[in-house]
């Protein structure tokens, strides 16, 4: 079996670690998996050799993990390998802590802005053409209402018409 290897770069933002310095904080860390690991072993495994094992069980910081975009995904032996120009970063972090805009900044996410504002683009593209198709489906829903509508009063009338008749006919007997 081959094992995974999955590339971790170590964000230390908890005030309560930054003088620990047996944490390497930035360095870019691979970490060899066997394929077949359970996600408790895996996340032992990362821990272990990203050496943050003894403060996993202070329940003082919390561990979130972040594609090379930016996004939260969960620590699992569901992580497909990935390589060191990509790692995934992982944030330790005082439980409650916010972290400010100047700080996340700071960090200098890896994400080319190229490829946001493309992604943003093609997405405020599809927002458009959706908002299009519904107001065309509007009109079209406007114009089968009013002509159901229409038919509906009709008939309505009709039927008013009929029991006026069945009265004057009701009255005469």
């Amino acid at each position: 079996m081959r094992n995974k290897e999955l590339w971790f770069q170590v964000r230390l933002l908890s005030h309560k670690l930054r003088e620990d310095h047996s944490i390497s904080d930035g360095g870019v860390v691979c970490v060899s998996i066997p394929a077949q690991t359970s996600t408790l072993q895996l996340k032992y495994q990362v821990y272990r050799q990203l050496n943050l094992v003894h403060i996993v069980d202070e329940e003082k910081v919390v561990f979130k993990l972040r594609d090379p975009s930016g996004a939260l995904i969960p620590l699992s032996n569901q992580l497909e390998s990935n390589d060191s120009s990509r790692p995934f970063i992982l944030e330790v972090v005082d439980i409650h802590q916010h972290i400010s805009f100047d700080l996340v900044e700071a960090t200098d996410w890896q994400t080319p802005d190229i490829d946001r504002t493309e992604n943003l683009t093609s997405q405020i593209g599809s927002l458009n053409d959706r908002v299009e198709d519904l107001e065309h489906r509007m009109d079209d829903l406007s114009e089968d209402y009013a002509d159901k509508l229409a038919e509906e009063l009709q008939f309505l009338s009709n039927q008013t018409a009929d029991l006026k008749k069945l009265m004057v006919d009701n009255k005469d007997e």
